[in-house]
């Protein structure tokens, strides 16, 4: 699986911080390894809509991903 964003395209379209940047791909790659919004404000990097995102994997967020991938 590839997964590709351009850091150029978002700071030019949208003039998103490298934090926004950061954050914008933890979801993306959450998407492609079959993770959905969240329905409600959870502390997520999955959220419906323009939210603030946590920097990195919380619980709620290791605990959906190891639903759909066990090891």
């Amino acid at each position: 699986m590839t997964v590709t964003m351009y850091d150029n395209q978002m700071r030019a379209q949208s003039n998103y911080t490298a934090s926004y940047i950061r954050m914008n791909a933890a979801h993306e790659i959450g998407h492609s390894i079959k993770m959905a919004h969240v329905a409600k404000a959870y502390n997520s990097v999955m959220p419906q809509g323009w939210r603030a995102i946590p920097s990195s994997l919380t619980s709620y967020d290791s605990g959906e991903v190891t639903k759909k991938w066990p090891f």
